[in-house]
């Protein structure tokens, strides 16, 4: 049984509404897509069907972001995600978990939290695999778990250039130089706000 994944696409702050992005409809047409995506569906608007809990079982104790987990498991069952076209739950943004999210430039610390969560959400869908096998894209997931390793590495400080020229063969040349100029904007973020 499929159920429907219903947007939230509206977020609401004191008396102002405000339309934000959602996810496009073709970033959930592949499992490759998926996987190498950071794409989901707010969790307060998804429906599921119980045996697809049943066949996974458990999330990881440090998983924050379920909403994640649950779109990725239901397309490595070959169950598409559907949409229902208007707007069925209203999100208070600024509030909770949407704080770290929503600022315009987070501190060290919100961002260590943030990519932590993020290189979670990608072990997560590695752990997943081994009950829905899928051996192409545990390549992509391991990669984009490097990727959020690299963000890490890059906030603890600066890779040597040995470590460097490890990563540059791990992650690619474009994301580690990527990493290099957001280390490089952080760091002049950072201490203008100080």
């Amino acid at each position: 049984m499929i159920l429907p994944l219903m947007p939230a696409c509206y977020s609401w702050s004191g008396e102002k509404r405000a339309r934000f992005d959602c996810p496009r409809p073709d970033q959930f047409d592949s499992l490759e897509q998926a996987a190498a995506s950071t794409a989901f569906v707010i969790g307060a608007t998804e429906a599921w069907a119980r045996d697809m809990f049943d066949h996974f079982g458990d999330f990881r104790p440090d998983l924050i972001h379920e909403d994640h987990a649950l779109v990725f498991r239901s397309l490595l069952l070959g169950r598409p995600i559907t949409y229902v076209a208007r707007p069925l739950v209203w999100h208070r943004q600024g509030s909770g978990v949407s704080t770290i999210y929503g600022s315009r430039h987070p501190g060290p610390a919100e961002r260590k939290l943030m990519l932590s969560r993020y290189l979670i959400d990608v072990l997560q869908k590695i752990d997943d695999l081994a009950k829905a096998p899928a051996p192409a894209i545990g390549q992509i997931l391991e990669r984009e778990a490097d990727k959020y390793r690299l963000a890490l590495r890059f906030e603890e400080g600066w890779p040597g250039p040995v470590e460097t020229a490890r990563w540059v063969r791990r992650t690619g040349p474009f994301h580690t130089a990527r990493m290099i100029a957001k280390r490089l904007r952080n760091r002049l973020l950072d201490r203008l706000a100080a």
